[in-house]
């Protein structure tokens, strides 16, 4: 081993001893919370949140999405949020930011009360309508006295942030320094392929009709597909955009891609998640979780990432697939479920500045910047920076932007626009995916929902082979699809694709000037 390399395992040693001091200053953060004083209504829904927690923990349906706060049980975080914790120079920020964190809380509470089963809510001697209510008010009530509390909000400000995805133990173990050099090597042979694929003129296939297109099927209402662009005006104090349910629907109808997709079997035909139950209906049976390609669906989920001073608006449609087929018989990247990640990113005056893509396990990212988006130089050559295979050609009024994603591998290899009227395959659009209907009501045994997600956010059963080789780069069961919030996107180097500032770190975007 150089010495070069030597230093940088010394490095990651420390990197590590830091990191369980951040550990301990957290959990005693935690303890100085809790010493705090609380007047008998606070204190008890504080110990009522706890004891939910309790049950949930118990049942398996802890949702992994949002970070938990120790010490404050009606409140979690996730990058987006964290990253205003030191912008906070207002009461009115404080107190919208303070609301935020408790209405992202009271939504990953509504999937693990609903995912719960009733056993475990009855002996909580409540129901999951007297829950959710019992949530909302005790939210309220804790979130109102950490407003009134500098001490409680002091500590909040040092608890509110998110785990790295990357585990410092497996890239020690692993001799990271060194073993990243191949990784990246195979990085950039992935990239040049990739590349030759975009620049084609024309995707060969063997039969002109095994590519399928699907749209999003048409509502009833006249402006679900308008062309208008997202006149997203009203900010909190935070700079966020509030959106109101109906126009963030109207949004998500209007933008919705055109999928072409190459079908050479019913692995390449894209559904809705259902789970299927193994055992007897108890909290310990297994959940299969499985794509069912006879109701084609989308889903979509509204998230808000930052440039500089600015907040944008964020569209992400996902599109689940039955497995990845193994092509022979050592495929490492073959297995059950695969998902892919279409997101755009919208400027204040509602244009799309930039398309990124990745797969569910955080695999593959590809970025596809506007003429008004340009790449930054790459930060490090011992790093993944963005990998930008073409550019986002303009979606003018009347067409759709169009995804074209390869058999087996559900690779994005084109992305264009088309018309909208021409097509004849339709999709659902749905924003549930971690509240998920069992299929066995129908042979007696109680109907249940929960969520494909475990509690650690991988969804089992859909582990890869990779990960018994991938392990040094740091990254959990690599391959394995994984819920919003722990996608890891590159294997060397750290970039997370719901980062809040990814977008400003490998891009400068040109807006138009406002009046």
């Amino acid at each position: 081993m150089s010495r070069s390399i030597a230093l940088r395992v010394v490095a990651l040693l420390v990197m590590l001893v830091l990191s369980g001091c951040a550990s301990w200053q957290r959990a005693d953060s935690s303890v100085a919370i809790a010493k705090l004083a609380r007047t008998n209504e606070e204190q008890s829904c504080f110990d009522w949140l706890s004891r939910l927690d309790a049950a949930i923990a118990s049942a398996s349906t802890t949702d992994a999405e949002a970070v938990r706060l120790p010490g404050f049980p009606h409140l979690r975080v996730n990058r987006f949020l964290a990253s205003f914790r030191d912008e906070l120079d207002s009461t009115q920020k404080w107190a919208d930011w303070v609301h935020r964190l408790q209405r992202l809380d009271a939504e990953r509470r509504t999937v693990e009360i609903s995912n719960l089963p009733v056993t475990a809510l009855t002996a909580m001697a409540t129901d999951r309508v007297l829950a959710l209510t019992q949530v909302a008010s005790c939210g309220d009530l804790l979130a109102n006295a950490d407003l009134m509390s500098p001490a409680r909000l002091s500590t909040l400000r040092d608890l509110a942030n998110v785990p790295d995805d990357y585990s410092l133990w497996q890239r020690v173990a692993g001799i990271y320094p060194l073993v990243r050099i191949p990784f990246l090597s195979g990085v950039r042979d992935w990239q040049q392929s990739t590349l030759e694929t975009f620049t084609r003129k024309r995707i060969a296939t063997p039969v002109a009709d095994q590519w399928q297109e699907y749209v999003i099927m048409r509502g009833t209402e006249p402006d679900q597909f308008s062309d208008a662009a997202p006149q997203l005006t009203q900010r909190d104090a935070l700079g966020i955009p509030v959106i109101d349910a109906q126009t963030l629907q109207s949004l998500s109808w209007s933008h919705a891609p055109i999928f072409k997709i190459e079908t050479a079997g019913p692995h390449d035909r894209f559904g809705v998640l259902t789970l299927k139950l193994h055992g007897a209906n108890s909290i310990g049976d297994r959940l299969e979780t499985l794509v069912d390609i006879a109701s084609p669906t989308v889903y979509v989920r509204h998230d808000f990432t930052r440039y500089g001073k600015m907040t944008l608006l964020q569209l992400t449609y996902t599109a689940w697939f039955p497995k990845r087929p193994a092509d022979g018989k050592f495929d490492l990247l073959s297995g059950k479920l695969d998902g892919v990640m279409v997101r755009m990113t919208f400027a204040p005056n509602g244009e799309i500045v930039l398309v990124d893509s990745a797969h569910a396990c955080g695999c593959y990212h590809l970025f596809f910047p506007s003429l008004k988006t340009i790449a930054r130089t790459a930060i490090s050559a011992m790093e993944e920076s963005a990998f930008v295979p073409a550019s986002l050609p303009p979606v003018e009024a009347g067409r759709r932007l169009r995804v074209w994603l390869a058999a087996r591998t559900h690779y994005l290899v084109r992305l264009d626009t088309a018309e909208h009227a021409v097509l004849t395959n339709k999709f659902f659009l749905t924003s549930n995916e971690a509240m998920l209907g069992n299929d066995e009501s129908a042979s007696g045994k109680t109907a249940l929902t929960r969520s494909p997600y475990q509690p650690n956010g991988l969804v089992a059963g859909s582990e890869r082979g990779e990960r018994f080789f991938f392990w040094p780069m740091g990254i959990a069961s690599a391959g394995q699809m994984r819920q919003w919030g722990h996608h890891a996107t590159a294997f060397v180097g750290r970039r997370h694709f719901d980062d809040a500032h990814l977008i400003e770190k490998y891009f400068e975007i040109v807006f138009e000037a406002t009046h």
